[in-house]
């Protein structure tokens, strides 16, 4: 089936947010069904993916070119802890540093905007697979998005 990256990315959340309400779903026939699926989709959204690293990639280059260096010219950063103990590096940087550091993540995001739309209505072949078995409690946004990658229309 032909089908857009916007489509397959829609399932795989609204896959999660089905494995969120009851992790039993997980076990079941349609969970089966649907975590095949997911690793179906993360072979056809690569496009996608790639385009999310070459963000992050500028974004974090951008950083590194504007930031404070110490005296060898190696970047200066803070590590940060979030709740979950998690460690983020938070680079330093100048006043000035800080509004070109700004003004070019703007420039970034805008062209990442662009490219983003384009991928996202791109179509791309992808095999469904397609269970026979629907549960009752499926909500009718699940019966939407599931209908004809894991479901029957």
């Amino acid at each position: 089936m032909k089908t857009t990256i916007e489509r397959l990315l829609d399932f795989k959340n609204v896959a999660r947010s089905y494995f969120q309400k009851d992790r039993k779903n997980e076990q079941s026939k349609i969970g089966y069904a649907i975590k095949k699926t997911e690793k179906r989709i993360d072979k056809a959204v690569q496009p996608y993916q790639d385009l999310i690293d070459d963000f992050n990639a500028k974004i974090e280059d951008n950083n590194i070119d504007l930031c404070e260096a110490d005296s060898k010219g190696v970047p200066v950063y803070d590590i940060i802890k979030d709740a979950n103990g998690k460690e983020t590096r938070h680079y330093r940087f100048t006043k000035d540093n800080m509004k070109k550091k700004n003004d070019k993540i703007r420039e970034i995001k805008a062209r990442f905007k662009e490219e983003e739309e384009k991928i996202l209505q791109q179509e791309v072949d992808f095999e469904p697979y397609l269970s026979n078995f629907v549960p009752d409690d499926f909500s009718d946004e699940e019966k939407i998005v599931f209908s004809g990658i894991v479901i029957p229309e």
